[in-house]
């Protein structure tokens, strides 16, 4: 190697050095500016998943109002889990699917499996067009003999008893010897009940019906006496001691945020009560129980209550509780010269009024109820044919005194019940 090729080479190695060590000062004064941008755009990252997280969300506390139902079609399931997996939102394939609607059941708000969410983000801009359609399917029928099997309709809000998604035209009625309900769309129905159970006596113990017109949460309509219950039956099912009253009634129960506990697990606060007004009016004597020396009548009541909810286990299980005030008259009358006489001034009574009810929808819906008044009442309700056919009993019975003149020290009967619809 030739003495100028040598001296060329150590100038080249010299350039080199000098540029590696201009690159490394500039990069050793950059380097906080470089740290501090990170950091900026490490927090701008932050940020914009924070406001994805909020967009992809369902508020709570408007969400038990939309329609709800559980996905069964194994076919359904399976196309469901593949638009988790797309999202790479983790899942539990044991976990049922349920498909959160819009209110006019037009499109999907949220799809979950336990405790994950698709959003209503990724519902409304990237799931797939016809699995949409397909799991909206069963809100195009008419009728629920329309339906397509491998649906169960739900309604996360569990003091509405509509046993689907509700629609203007839709109308459905429940019936059973403890009452019933018709239904005409979304707020309107008559309410037909049997007995004072908010009292503690159920079915004729207490001589009384309740026939209301409702809308949304609040009823108002007649108190009727019932003519029947003067036999024993061989059932066991005892005769009536009360004779009911004639007059005006009424129910409420309303929503209440402000009163509502701070929870997610809460999902429901509110106030409400019933009331009742009347008298007992001239009827024929075989219409009266058997002493017509004693005639004894409840012609006013009246019941304050506050009421909340707690949900757990996905919606599938709530605990509904109502504590309050309950107050009411009982009077004393005689038959004479064919009408009817009052003895005395009414008898007034004052008492607590505290009650829970369980309810299960997981698969057959069931609920548990009991309640202490005037006396202590435990019910039983479950399907038997989902959406049609549905068995009820009440239990109540004396505690903590002993029973008055116009009390049962128990009383027992059940029912079957008929769900339909049009």
């Amino acid at each position: 190697m030739t003495l100028k090729r040598i001296i060329k080479l150590v100038g080249i190695v010299a350039m080199l050095c000098v540029a590696v060590q201009s690159v490394l000062f500039a990069q050793e004064q950059s380097l906080p500016e470089l740290r501090t941008q990170y950091e900026q755009e490490r927090a701008d990252l932050q940020a914009l998943r924070r406001i994805a997280r909020s967009l992809n969300s369902v508020d709570t506390t408007y969400v038990s109002y939309f329609p709800i139902w559980t996905v069964l079609d194994q076919t359904l399931r399976l196309k469901t889990f593949d638009a988790f997996h797309k999202r790479n939102i983790p899942f539990s394939q044991s976990d049922e699917v349920l498909v959160v609607a819009t209110p006019d059941t037009h499109d999907v708000v949220d799809i979950q499996i336990g405790e994950s969410r698709y959003g209503r983000l990724f519902a409304k801009t990237v799931l797939d067009r016809n699995l949409k359609q397909e799991l909206l399917r069963p809100q195009s029928y008419a009728s629920a003999e329309e339906t397509p099997p491998g649906y169960r309709n739900e309604n996360r809000n569990n003091r509405k008893s509509s046993v689907r998604p509700v629609t203007p035209d839709w109308v459905s009625a429940n019936i059973s010897l403890f009452g019933g309900e018709i239904r005409f769309g979304n707020d309107w129905s008559i309410v037909g009940k049997v007995g004072d159970d908010v009292l503690g006596y159920p079915f004729w113990s207490s001589g009384q019906a309740w026939l209301m017109v409702k809308y949304k949460s609040i009823s108002l309509g007649a108190r009727l006496p019932v003519h029947g219950g003067l036999d024993d039956f061989a059932l066991g099912l005892r005769t009536r001691r009360l004779n009911g009253s004639t007059g005006v009634a009424g129910e409420f129960e309303v929503e209440w945020n402000a009163i509502k506990i701070c929870s997610d697990n809460f999902t429901y606060g509110g106030i409400g009560g019933s009331f009742a007004i009347g008298e007992l009016s001239n009827r024929r004597p075989e219409l009266l129980t058997a002493d017509v020396n004693n005639l004894y009548s409840i012609p006013t009541l009246l019941e304050v209550h506050y009421a909340f909810d707690y949900q757990f286990d996905h919606a599938k299980q709530l605990l509904s509780v109502r504590v309050g005030l309950g107050y009411h008259h009982v009077t004393l009358s005689k038959f004479t010269q064919l009408e009817i006489v009052r003895i005395g001034e009414p008898e007034a009574f004052a008492h607590p009024v505290a009650a829970i009810e369980y309810k299960h929808q997981r698969a057959d819906w069931f609920k548990l109820n009991a309640e202490f008044s005037r006396m202590a009442m435990l019910s039983a309700w479950a399907e038997l044919v989902p959406n049609f056919v549905f068995a009820e009993v009440k239990y109540a019975t004396v505690v903590f005194r002993n029973p008055q003149p116009w009390e049962h020290a128990s009383y027992l009967y059940g029912t079957l019940g008929f769900n339909f619809d049009f």
